[in-house]
Order: C-alpha cells, then sequence, then structure tokens
C-alpha cells in the first residue's frame, strides 16, 4: 500500500497472477460503495493498471486515521449481512468460500521441524472432514471474510471504510464473526465486556453456534500455518511451537503472541 500524496491509495500486487483479485476486489468496491455498507472507494478508472508486471488499483485514502472500535466492525457487519445473496450484481464474481485458502502451501512450505509439520497435516484433514458436515444458523450471502478491526478503517472525520476486500466471498455469516468469537473466547485477546457490545451491536453470539467449534479451530489452524512461514525467527518458532501443541490439546490453555 502507498499513499500517493493526492489523496490517493495505490495497492500493488506482488506478481500478475494477483490481477484477477484486484480487477474482482475492484468491482466488490464499486458494488458496495452503492450500498449501506461503509467501504473503501476505488477510484473511477480502469483498473487494475499494470505496471511492470505488477497489478496496481488505487483507492480514495482515508485520512486521519483513527482506531475503529469493536462495535464498528459489528454496525458494518450487519450492514454487509443484511444483503442477500439475490442481490449480488452479475458483474460482482464472488467466489465460494474456501475456509482452508492457502493453509496446506502454508504448512508444506513452512521451515518447520517435520514432527511440527505432521501434527498440522493431521489437524488439517480433521478440520477438513469436520468442515463438510458443519451447519449453520444464519443465512449464506455476501462475507468479508478477514473481518476483524484493522480491516475496519475509521477516519478523523468518523467516516469508516471496510478494506482488504480481496477475500470477500459467499460462505455462512458466522464465518466473518468466528474471528471475534476466536479473539474472546480462546486467546482472550478481547475482554468479555468488549466482546459483549460486539455480540449486542451485532445481534447474534457466534460462540454459542454448534459451528463454532469447528470454526474457531480453523481460524487458529490457519492463523497457525501463516506464522509458520516466519519461523525461521527462534521466537517466531517458539510460539509456532507453542501454538502446534494447543491444536493438538483443546484444553491447553492458549498464551498466544498478537503478531
Amino acid at each position: 500500500m502507498f499513499s500517493t500524496g493526492g489523496n490517493l491509495v495505490a495497492r500493488v500486487g506482488r506478481s500478475p497472477a494477483a490481477a484477477t483479485t484486484a480487477e474482482r476486489e475492484v468491482a466488490i468496491g464499486r458494488w458496495l460503495a452503492r450500498t449501506d455498507v461503509p467501504v473503501a472507494r476505488p477510484l473511477d478508472i480502469e483498473q487494475p493498471v499494470i505496471v511492470d508486471g505488477h497489478p496496481v488499483t488505487f483507492w480514495e485514502e482515508i485520512s486521519d486515521l483513527t482506531n475503529a472500535t469493536v462495535s464498528d466492525l459489528a454496525r458494518t457487519l450487519r450492514a454487509l449481512h443484511a444483503i442477500s445473496a439475490d442481490d449480488i450484481p452479475e458483474s460482482v464474481k464472488l467466489l465460494e468460500l474456501d475456509p482452508f485458502e492457502r493453509t496446506n502451501v502454508r504448512i508444506e512450505s513452512a521451515p518447520i521441524p517435520e514432527k511440527q509439520r505432521a501434527s498440522l497435516r493431521s489437524v488439517f484433514a480433521e478440520l477438513s472432514e469436520a468442515w463438510e458436515t458443519t451447519s449453520f444458523e444464519l443465512p449464506r450471502g455476501p462475507i468479508h471474510g478477514d473481518a476483524h478491526t484493522s480491516n475496519l478503517l475509521r477516519g478523523g472525520d468518523g467516516r469508516l471504510a471496510l478494506v482488504d476486500l480481496e477475500d470477500a466471498c459467499l460462505g455462512p455469516r458466522e464465518w466473518d464473526l468466528a474471528m471475534m468469537g476466536t479473539y474472546a473466547k480462546s486467546l482472550g485477546w478481547i475482554d468479555p465486556a468488549t466482546y459483549a457490545e460486539f455480540v449486542s451491536v451485532y445481534g447474534y453470539d457466534v460462540t454459542t453456534s454448534p459451528s463454532f467449534p469447528t470454526l474457531r479451530r480453523i481460524r487458529e489452524l490457519r492463523m497457525t500455518s501463516w506464522m509458520a512461514q516466519l519461523a525461521t525467527d527462534p521466537a517466531v518458532a517458539a510460539q509456532v511451537e507453542h501454538r502446534v501443541e494447543c491444536l493438538l490439546d483443546d484444553d491447553m490453555p492458549r498464551r498466544w503472541s498478537r503478531r
């Protein structure tokens, strides 16, 4: 992400393969900008622009950023989840949720001991099977895919903007809510009062859903596989080892870093 200095932000894709994702993200941003969902707004030009093989998209910059709250996130998700799957324009190509996107690739390529890799493979296989029989209470529809407060910007004027739309897709609404539920009930990153506020504003507590145990463990596996890529750092390697132990023993207290 780069500020152009002209109230615009340039988002640069890592490789030519990211062009399709960038094009879809722009389409999603333009669509949601016409709804009640507060969202980052792409510039009204033909994009992405390909520069030296990298897809570049341009977005309105949100100035004087302050931290979005869990209430802000709950209201934003409630607005997004109010959109029916039938209301998605044909021009917006939302993909189906892949709950294990890139997880297996990260497990296989991570610089970790083979014993840890085998453990992660086992958890991956267990959760892949569990996902196939998981039932959901909320209706299926458009979801953000990576819903946490860092992906919701608040400008100095109070304007909110949902960002990182590359994971937006079709799926169970519980998927978007499970991140905050995991932070509160498993990792202790959100205190009970703050999580209760999130639930009150959104109107549903995902941690009471029969789907939550599976969703929580999938979230934890994804977080672990992402961190495992950085395990050449001894401090990170120790944290990955602890996370793998937690995935193997669901009753183990989580002492997970926020990195």
